[in-house]
């Protein structure tokens, strides 16, 4: 242990009691030596101690009171980091949901309108080819090759095939094959029609050669003007009952599209209403397939009425009509 030392100094030297100057020596005594005391010399050497050290305990105030502290401290800051960390996980999460849910509804926005305009191209598509097939007896040029209606339609079911739902999808490639079968199933149906082309261009050919030899008066003369007459109504007559068996063709063609159209009907109020559904267009659509019902009988109504017009009976009235005429009108 360390010592301390003090400085030596030296003692205060201690006087001897003096006699009173007054007492007198005996006298019969002997002379005495005279006794002086001598102070020692000597240094005082003071030796300093430490206390004995106290044993250390977690339990000391000295100690125990900043520990406390330090890990009151301590906590805090770790309770507030940790309550920090939580809000940014937290803002992050929330940051990360809402921008998924906006990428979520841009797609969703894309996909709507992607679906909505394929759809729409789908319906133009399927209204231009069933406008050709019920025009199929008008176009004797048409070979059933390399038909842009057809061509149209099937590069917009591709379409649907990327964007819209797998039901619908099959919906429409069913709708799209019925429509195509009918195309072809009309074209040889159409066939009784196209043979008559060539007929009823013989016969106007012939009523338009046999009035123009009765406007030259040597024919007229030659064969008499009532013999010419007569002649240019033969003429008349045969073209007008091959025009009427035209005629007659022709309707029975009708009534074949009419027996095939209502199911394409049926299909297409189908595909409408699930193309509602994937657009989500709200709504009860019961009026709509009672208005459905209705038109396919008024159709089916509006070919009995044309069917009934045409009529071999109408043949004579035909020719009466045109018996006055001197040429016939295409």
């Amino acid at each position: 242990m360390p010592i301390s030392t003090a400085a030596a100094q030296p003692l205060p030297a201690v006087s001897a009691p003096q006699q009173a100057a007054s007492s007198p020596l005996p006298a019969t005594s002997a002379p005495q030596a005279v006794t002086v005391p001598v102070t020692p010399a000597y240094n005082a050497i003071t030796v300093q101690l430490q206390p004995d050290a106290k044993p250390t305990s977690w339990f000391d105030p000295t100690i125990l009171g900043p520990l406390v502290s330090a890990i009151a401290i301590l906590a805090t800051y770790i309770g507030t980091q940790r309550n920090t960390n939580n809000q940014i996980r937290a803002a992050q999460k929330n940051i990360d949901l809402q921008m998924e849910n906006t990428r979520k509804q841009a797609v969703l926005d894309r996909t709507s309108k992607a679906r909505a305009e394929i759809l729409g191209e789908f319906i133009d598509d399927f209204k231009r080819t069933a406008k050709l097939i019920g025009d199929l007896p008008n176009k004797p040029e048409l070979d059933g090759s390399n038909i842009e209606e057809l061509l149209a339609m099937n590069a917009t079911v591709n379409k649907l095939w990327l964007w819209a739902e797998v039901d619908t999808v099959h919906h429409v490639r069913e709708l799209q094959a019925d429509l195509n079968e009918l195309f072809f199933d009309a074209m040889l149906e159409r066939r009784p029609v196209l043979t008559m082309y060539p007929l009823i261009a013989k016969a106007r050919e012939k009523v338009a050669d046999t009035e123009d030899k009765f406007k030259h008066t040597t024919y007229a003369n030659a064969t008499g003007r009532k013999a010419a007459e007569e002649v240019i109504l033969a003429a008349s007559l045969e073209l007008a009952n091959i025009r009427q068996e035209d005629t007659r063709r022709r309707g029975v063609y009708l009534e074949f599209i009419g027996a095939r159209q209502s199911a394409l009907m049926d299909r297409m109020n189908m595909l409408m209403k699930m193309a509602r559904a994937e657009l989500h267009v709200e709504g009860d659509t019961t009026k709509l397939d009672v208005q459905t019902e209705e038109i396919k009988k008024r159709v089916q109504a509006a070919i009995k009425r044309v069917q009934d017009a045409i009529n071999p009976r109408m043949i004579s009235t035909t020719v009466a009509k045109n018996s006055g005429n001197s040429s016939m009108d295409e």
